[in-house]
């Protein structure tokens, strides 16, 4: 999301760092970083699953704008990104890919948050 000198703040799903843990970032290289701060955004069962967590890195990462979610309408493009997994019952797979996925807003009224995303 933004980068003021060398710390980057990311914004990221509530339930991934919910439990007290330590927790590190993989970036687009696959470097991984300590989070140095993490903020639970979600304050209620109802609320969107978010989160916004920081790094420190002195190396150059892109960062993004976030839009204005009002302006999402149906057919607006979303993008989603991550490491999705699966219950240890089904795999066993320790190491997780990177997914970047992109759609389409199909209802605004089922839809658990709103972000639009924009490169810069």
């Amino acid at each position: 999301m933004t980068k003021q000198g060398p710390t980057y703040t990311v914004l990221t799903a509530n339930h991934v760092v919910a439990a007290p843990d330590t927790y590190t970032i993989r970036t687009s290289t696959g470097k991984d970083y300590q989070v140095t701060r993490s903020v639970l955004l979600q304050k209620g069962q109802n609320a969107p699953d978010l989160a916004v967590v920081t790094f420190k890195s002195t190396k150059y990462y892109p960062v993004v704008t976030l839009g204005d979610s009002e302006q999402a309408t149906v057919g607006t493009p979303i993008f989603v990104f991550g490491y999705p997994g699966f219950p240890a019952s089904i795999t066993n797979q320790t190491e997780r890919n990177f997914e970047f996925s992109s759609g389409f807003d199909m209802n605004r009224a089922l839809s658990l948050c709103h972000l639009c995303v924009n490169s810069r």
